[in-house]
């Protein structure tokens, strides 16, 4: 009697715990230079309490197929634990008012004023902590990139190097004023080999201090329209300060709907200021530079030689439900010869599922994802259009989604190679499915 009530009460449980919409994840994840395989099983419930939003799961992790369990999240610099409890794992809480929003879980995308430093910044499956606190006005805000990944004892680890903090004003008339330092605390940068024998630390040198200060007017913030033009003030510089470079640009974003976003403006930047420089690609450019001296993606440098000159990018985003995502960026600086004018696009379409008697079919994405910087429209739109779409500065990959169960799919990717001016084919698992980067 006593087993069937426990089981009974084992299965009432489990029903309550997927009638809530769990998501589950397994597969390989990557730390630095070391592999893990991982499981994990949780799901995200929005306001427990008002103003309360929790994501609690259970996690473990495999140095080697077939190897030992163990229990909670990978931590390259701790020992792993074979401690059930340490399964017990935190993805997600937010805790949300009118005077602050504090959360710590999965990194999204970050943006601040027109992009001029901050444009859409992310790390892909890294946690961090997040704080907006407007209990007095100015208020301030805090970006500290962790992990927490036992609680028997406490185990935590660093996932950026990137972190920032700043200061919020809310003034009348619907005016946002932001201010905020950026700092990669990652020394190993500027000890990255020069590209060449006779470049010198005078002419090649890393930007690790970000500073930006914005003014944003939200003149209209209606569901049919939205609009917020914003003037952005933005610095970058070495360690040092020897290097150094500033920029400031006058642009805006509109949204129809909710549906189709343009985010574009103009600049002038004074000497080697690289515009969006902590931006989606930030994070994969820096780990390729550092990890496998990759010759041809590592971050931009500053140069002793660069000239002030003028500028310009506009950035559109479409999106019809679930659908069809489709994102395209051009940017174009005076002066900036290294990657300027830059190019880079993304398509998702979403085919649904076809069920006709005899004739069905799963439903299944396709997506396609276009990046070149140094793009040469010239060449482009002549006999030799071959070698302008595709050379050594290009990231093309086209692929199929297939979905497996909640946020897992596998993909199916064609990625061009520009070292065997060719491409490869792979296929991946993806556990963690979301969206793309808002403008």
């Amino acid at each position: 009697m006593k087993r069937t009530i426990i089981l009974i009460l084992l299965v009432l449980l489990s029903s309550i715990y997927f009638a809530f919409g769990p998501e589950v994840e397994f597969g390989t994840k990557t730390l630095g230079t070391d592999s893990y395989f991982v499981y994990g099983l949780h799901y995200p419930i929005e306001e427990v309490v008002p103003g309360l939003d929790l994501d609690i799961g259970f996690s473990a992790y495999q140095t080697e197929i077939a190897g030992p369990v163990y229990f909670g999240k990978p931590n390259p610099s701790a020992t792993p634990s074979t401690n059930i409890i340490n399964g017990l794992t935190l993805y997600e809480i937010r805790l949300h008012n009118n005077v602050m929003d504090i959360r710590y879980g999965d990194m999204g995308f970050y943006s601040k004023g027109i992009g001029l430093l901050l444009d859409s910044y992310t790390k892909y499956d890294a946690y961090a902590f997040d704080a907006k606190l407007l209990l007095f006005n100015p208020g301030i805000s805090i970006h500290i990139p962790f992990e927490i990944t036992s609680f028997v004892p406490l185990g935590y680890k660093k996932t950026s190097s990137l972190w920032w903090g700043g200061i919020l004003w809310e003034l009348p008339y619907n005016i946002h004023f932001d201010s905020t330092v950026v700092w990669e605390s990652n020394s190993t940068i500027n000890e990255v080999k020069k590209p060449t024998s006779d470049a010198t630390d005078n002419e090649y040198k890393y930007p690790v201090v970000g500073l930006k200060t914005s003014v944003d007017f939200r003149a209209f913030d209606w569901k049919l329209f939205r609009l917020a033009p914003s003037l952005e003030f933005a610095g970058l510089s070495t360690r040092k300060f020897d290097h150094y470079g500033m920029s400031i640009g006058l642009g805006g974003r509109l949204s129809i709907l909710d549906m189709i976003w343009f985010k574009g403006g103009g600049l002038w930047h004074y000497k080697d200021f690289i515009p969006g420089y902590f931006d989606f690609d930030y994070e994969y450019k820096k780990f390729m530079m550092i990890y496998h001296d990759d010759k041809d993606i590592k971050l931009p440098a500053l140069r002793a030689d660069s000239d002030s000159g003028f500028g310009w990018f506009l950035k559109g985003h479409f999106s019809l439900g679930k659908y069809v995502i489709l994102q395209a960026n051009l940017e174009w600086y005076q002066h900036i010869s290294h990657y300027s004018p830059l190019l880079e696009g993304y398509l998702r379409v979403r085919i649904p599922e076809v069920n006709l008697g005899d004739f069905s079919a799963p439903e299944f994405f396709i997506e396609g994802n276009y990046y070149q910087n140094n793009f040469d429209f010239e060449k482009t739109f002549s006999e030799d259009w071959n070698n302008g779409l595709f050379n050594k500065n290009t990231r093309l990959s086209l692929g199929i989604i297939y979905p497996l169960a909640l946020d897992t799919v596998a993909r199916f990717n064609m990625e061009y190679n520009p070292g065997a001016d060719g491409f490869d084919y792979n296929i991946m698992f993806d556990t963690d499915f979301k969206g793309l980067p808002e403008m």
